[in-house]
């Protein structure tokens, strides 16, 4: 008699995982793409703003400005967005703010090699900080979004 569940080899498997994967991430993934981009954007602004304002002797100040005001606008739209109906959204203020810091723990380490690039670029090549910052930016995205959502949001990947 035969059966009909289907049989699974042991290459299918592995195809069958790697597809669950992706598709368990493409669109959470894309989302968290487009946050990202939200807070680049800001930090952008504000890079700009500082540079204007203060001139490119406080780079590395008007960074961790930049940087800390965009995460935290990143946050907010990957809590109430991106992993809106996923993982560990417990906790009254308390919950949220603990989340909030665990994202900036996690975009700080993410930054520091940005802005460790932008200055590098800047000081060594006079590439100019907004465009140094992309590079970094780019780099970062895929390390920030996994370590987010397993860290952050407790979301299976």
């Amino acid at each position: 008699m035969q059966s009909d569940q289907p049989t699974v080899e042991s290459g299918d498997f592995l195809d069958q995982l790697s597809w669950g994967f992706v598709r368990r991430n493409i669109v959470r993934g894309f989302k968290f793409a487009v946050a990202g981009g939200t807070g680049f954007l800001i930090a952008e602004g504000l890079i700009f703003m500082g540079l204007v304002l203060v001139g490119d002797n406080y780079l590395l100040q008007i960074n961790a400005v930049a940087a800390i005001l965009s995460i935290a606008g990143g946050f907010f739209i990957n809590e109430h967005w991106t992993s809106r109906n996923e993982g560990d959204h417990g906790g009254s203020v308390g919950g949220l703010l603990f989340r909030l810091f665990k994202f900036e723990l996690v975009y700080g380490l993410g930054n520091i090699i940005s802005i460790a690039v932008q200055l590098f670029l800047f000081y060594y090549f006079s590439v100019y900080p907004l465009i140094g910052n992309i590079a970094g930016a780019v780099a970062a995205l895929p390390a920030n979004y996994f370590v987010s959502m397993v860290v952050v949001w407790r979301i299976k990947l």
